[in-house]
């Protein structure tokens, strides 16, 4: 476990599964939480293990996964004996940092249905198969609030909202999805 302020030295690698990197920004109204998927063959970093700013990575197994992780002076080893792959691995990093950079700016940008929405579509993506058919999620308004980086009384209220809308059934510590293809259409 690295804890707060302890120095990065080794990177995760999805090997399978999906993890969750869920990133704590500090802000003037409580601050932000940025959550992030990353799937097999990525590198799970983002952009604030670059910068000075304080901020809190949680990474989350969404789902049985295969981690290696990788040592940062193990790279810095085999970058130092073969010129071609650290060319190499600098191009694939300067790629995957944009990539994630613009993860983070999209997520930012997202309304709160949007962000709720695609919050509730990952959680279907994780769900057993029950013998009924029902699509039920498990969680909070203040779990839900969490996972997607959004206030409990804005995420009640957009709940409220899709409940409203037939998209959505809300129960006491669950959510049942009634209409998968609105959910999605509101989450892109």
């Amino acid at each position: 476990m690295i804890q707060s302020g302890d120095s990065i030295t080794r990177l995760p690698f999805v090997m399978s599964g999906r993890l969750n990197a869920v990133v704590h920004v500090p802000g003037k109204q409580g601050g932000q939480i940025v959550p992030i998927a990353f799937g097999p063959g990525e590198i799970a970093f983002l952009s604030y293990l670059f910068n000075r700013l304080p901020s809190g990575i949680d990474l989350v197994a969404a789902q049985s996964s295969t981690v290696q992780w990788i040592s940062v002076a193990d790279i810095e080893k085999a970058l130092l004996h073969d010129p071609q792959l650290m060319v190499i691995l600098v191009k694939f990093l300067s790629l995957r940092l944009r990539e994630v950079q613009a993860r983070e700016r999209a997520n930012f940008a997202r309304n709160v249905p949007a962000r709720l929405s695609a919050s509730l579509a990952r959680a279907l993506m994780d769900l057993p198969a029950r013998p009924d058919g029902r699509l039920l999620i498990q969680s909070t308004h203040e779990q839900l609030a969490a996972s997607c980086g959004v206030s409990r009384p804005k995420t009640s209220l957009a709940l409220k909202k899709m409940e409203q809308d037939g998209v959505l059934k809300l129960g006491r510590k669950w959510v049942e999805v009634l209409n998968a293809p609105a959910l999605q259409a509101l989450a892109n």
